[in-house]
């Protein structure tokens, strides 16, 4: 009696468990070597109901729209006027700027609203309702 031995050739393929080993090491090592930037921040100090003394001069400004429309003491002007307006308006050092804005205002319009004011150096800013 003869046996044939019959081998079945089968073919092997790339095994995928290594590579990703090898992914997730390399996840954990950019992830964990990473540094996580804060981007610019406003500090907002909120009180819940604040008073102002008598004494100091407060300038309402209102935050119209989005486009930068802006009421300052009852006079409407636009957003790039700001600096200028402030810088040449004859306001006390330590007067406050109370900004009340419309609901539908969106944010960016406040921040920049903020930056027009931190660039005419007007220090006291507060946020109304």
């Amino acid at each position: 009696m003869r046996l044939v031995a019959q081998f079945v050739s089968t073919k092997r393929g790339i095994s995928l468990v290594p590579l990703v080993d090898v992914v997730f090491i390399l996840l954990l090592f950019f992830m964990l070597s990473s540094t996580f930037i804060q981007h610019r921040q406003i500090p907002l100090n909120v009180a819940e109901h604040a008073t102002v003394d008598s004494s100091i001069e407060v300038v309402n400004v209102q935050l119209l729209s989005d486009d930068g429309t802006i009421s300052i003491l009852d006079e409407q002007i636009e957003k790039t006027a700001v600096v200028s307006y402030f810088k040449d308006a004859e306001f006390d050092a330590d007067s406050v700027v109370a900004i009340r804005t419309d609901p539908m205002v969106k944010v960016q319009a406040l921040v920049s609203l903020l930056d027009a004011l931190k660039e005419a150096n007007r220090k006291k800013v507060a946020l109304v309702e």
